[in-house]
């Protein structure tokens, strides 16, 4: 299935040459996702009202090598409690369009002989203490054990998002308390701390498995590209920008809506942007209102006067047009930095334009000089780049 949209807008014409910054990929359904367990690059002591000291040492949660973060006294009274301990900065990845599924943590810790428990145990959001306390009544083990809370469907009593997440300010609180009279002193030491997150990646309606874009001989840029399957599509929109960041729509294409088999879609833009540069990207649209970006397309303009090369960077080939008539007296050599000439060959493809191939066996990766001369007059010396493709 063939579809071919185009749509005037106000912009001067130029002819444009193609880099390809990166590719789209085709996106698949995902689930049962997991980050982790991620140990913390950054702790603080957090207050508590009423908390007999400190906690020290509270790098050594970062692993697990028998160096302790302990309370800074000795809890010698049964109910004393300490400070908490604040990890942050856990250095999630999260991606977005995801569902946060749960969030567990999994703390070493032990008593030793003397008894001590959960005194305060919570999630850190957005730098602020949740509000689900999650102490467990359970005493502390004696020897290194690690405990979990939370868990792959328990979201301490929120909703996430992936940027909360990733964020430097998410992480995980915990407080230790005395239990029970005695004369030994109670340290309540902490060895390591982890967190895991669970996570679902919202279904996308599309796999799109391409995006391409050309200059053409009448100064318009040619966008194309395919899907592999549709499901409940609602529509692409062609947006482009000047430098990258900024992008304005420019075109709305239909989808299929369903398609099984692979479908493709074209948009002539007209009027391409006057700049040396121009970038182009999709947004791919679904009924229910979700939408994803495609990879963005880097456009540069490679041009003398009236003559035209794309790729540039190129691979196996590289095409040249004029905006005239080209004089079948063209003669084209190639040119290392070193001076020397490579062998190429070229092929007229229409009166407007000359394929240039490269041989692929003198020509490695790197930096040449083509040159074209007529009878005519015409002279033209470019730097053009080969690369792998």
């Amino acid at each position: 299935m063939l579809k071919n949209y185009s749509r005037n807008r106000p912009a001067f014409i130029v002819k444009l040459i193609i880099v390809i910054l990166s590719l789209c990929s085709s996106y698949a359904l995902v689930k049962a996702n997991t980050q982790g367990p991620y140990a913390p690059l950054a702790s603080a002591i957090g207050p508590i009202p009423g908390a007999f000291c400190n906690r020290i040492n509270l790098d050594a949660v970062r692993l697990s090598d028998n160096y302790y973060c302990t309370s800074e006294l000795n809890l010698a009274l049964n109910g004393q409690f300490t400070s908490y301990i604040f990890t942050t900065n856990y250095g999630f990845n999260i991606p977005s369009l995801t569902i946060i599924d749960g969030i567990s943590v999994d703390v070493e810790r032990r008593a030793g002989s003397v008894k001590a428990k959960d005194y305060s145990v919570r999630i850190i959001r957005n730098g602020v203490l949740g509000a689900q306390e999650k102490a467990q009544a359970a005493l502390w083990p004696t020897s290194d054990t690690y405990t979990t809370y939370g868990g792959s469907a328990d979201l301490w009593g929120t909703s996430w998002t992936f940027a909360e997440i990733n964020s430097a300010n998410f992480g995980f609180a915990i407080s230790a308390m005395r239990s029970g009279a005695g004369v030994k002193p109670c340290f309540n030491p902490i060895d390591h701390i982890l967190i895991t997150v669970y996570y679902t990646m919202i279904p996308l309606s599309v796999q799109l498995t391409s995006f391409t874009a050309a200059p053409m001989p009448e100064q318009n840029v040619l966008l194309e590209w395919k899907t592999a399957s549709e499901i409940n599509s609602d529509f692409f929109a062609v947006e482009r920008s000047a430098d990258g960041f900024n992008f304005s729509e420019i075109a709305r294409i239909d989808a299929c809506g369903v398609c099984a088999s692979s479908t493709s879609y074209s948009f002539l833009d007209e009027l391409p942007l006057a700049a040396n540069t121009g970038f182009y990207r999709l947004r791919v649209n679904n009924l229910d209102g979700a939408f994803i970006y495609s990879s963005i397309l880097f456009l540069q303009t490679e041009s003398l006067g009236q003559v035209t090369f794309y790729p540039n960077p190129a691979h196996e080939a590289i095409n040249i047009f004029s905006s005239e008539p080209i004089n079948e007296t063209l003669t084209l050599q190639l040119f290392d930095l070193q001076g020397r000439k490579r062998s190429i060959r070229w092929e007229m493809i229409s009166p407007q334009q000359v394929s240039v191939f490269f041989s692929g066996k003198e020509e490695s990766n790197g930096i040449y000089f083509l040159e074209g001369k007529d009878a005519g007059g015409m002279f033209f010396r470019v730097k053009i780049v080969l690369a792998e493709d």
